[in-house]
């Protein structure tokens, strides 16, 4: 049920502006607490983005994987505004080596964990050496099994700090997220 309810928020783009303000004044009257007609949003992939980057990992996986089944023309859109862990790594060096400053060195080496060699080298270039050192220390200290739960969590906790750096205006997650870019 949930992934049919986030699927038909990203389809109401064809709702008429007019209706809305109509029920919109009919529930002023009966609610203080309406957002102004200037706030409405009406969906679409930007709004389902959100939504998923609130969620659980694993959680935003099962949506993703329903939307592209459901709504491939949706996820196209969402894709354009959603940012994850896997995303990282086409981030340049120096604004990954920013967003890797702001976080605990224990959080990478989880989010390391299971993840491909190239992944794990774009991050490790990307840190000074002094880093480097206690990262590879750390990483020593979790061979073997570690639970999804806590590897997750710090995935997340990266790409939380991606999103704030982008807030604050370091930089803007979409200029490198595009998939047609000229060399």
């Amino acid at each position: 049920m949930q992934p049919k309810v986030l699927s038909e928020m990203g389809n109401l783009d064809d709702i008429p502006l007019e209706g809305v303000v109509s029920i919109a004044a009919e529930l002023k009257e009966k609610s203080h607490f309406l957002p102004k007609e200037s706030e409405f949003s009406r969906g679409g992939g930007k709004n389902v983005a959100g939504i998923l980057s609130r969620l659980h990992p694993s959680d935003e996986r099962k949506f993703l994987e329903y939307l592209e089944k459901e709504a491939p023309e949706l996820v196209k859109e969402v894709k354009r505004y959603y940012f994850s862990f896997d995303d990282l790594v086409k981030l340049p060096p120096n604004i990954l080596s920013d967003i890797l400053k702001s976080v605990e060195v224990s959080d990478i080496a989880y989010a390391l964990k299971g993840q491909p060699e190239e992944v794990k080298e774009k991050f490790i270039s990307s840190l000074p050496q002094r880093t480097k050192i206690i990262l590879e220390d750390e990483m020593k200290l979790l061979e073997g099994p570690q639970p999804r739960r806590k590897v997750e969590a710090s995935q997340k906790k990266i790409v939380d700090k991606a999103r704030e750096l982008e807030r604050e205006g370091r930089f803007n997650l979409q200029d490198f997220m595009e998939e047609d870019v000229i060399e």
